[in-house]
C-alpha cells in the first residue's frame, strides 16, 4: 500500500513538474537519536521546473540541529545584493 502512495506522488511530482532540490552538504536529514542509530532523508525541497531554471544557481544546505531530530534545510538563491549608490 505504500508503494502505492509513493507512486502517486511520483506521478502528481511529474505531472506538475517539480522536482527536488538536494542537499549538498548531508545524505541524511533525520536520526532517532539512540546509541545505534538509524538515519534517513526524510526532510526534502521540492521546486518547479521554472524555478530552478530561473535560480540555476539555487542550493539546499543542511543547518546543524538543535534540539529537533531533523535538520533544518536553508535555500541559498545565490543572489548578490545589489547596492545603489546615489550621485548627487
Amino acid at each position: 500500500m505504500r508503494q502505492k502512495w509513493a507512486n502517486l506522488f511520483k506521478d502528481w511530482m511529474n505531472k506538475y513538474g517539480f522536482v527536488e532540490l538536494k542537499n549538498s552538504s548531508r545524505a541524511f536529514t533525520w536520526t532517532n537519536n539512540q546509541e545505534t542509530p538509524i538515519m534517513a532523508a526524510l526532510d526534502n525541497f521540492f521546486c518547479t521546473t521554472n524555478f530552478e531554471q530561473k535560480f540555476a544557481l539555487a542550493f539546499v544546505f543542511v543547518k546543524a540541529r538543535a534540539t529537533s531530530d531533523h535538520t533544518t534545510l536553508i535555500l541559498d538563491l545565490r543572489i548578490k545584493e545589489v547596492k545603489k549608490t546615489y550621485n548627487f
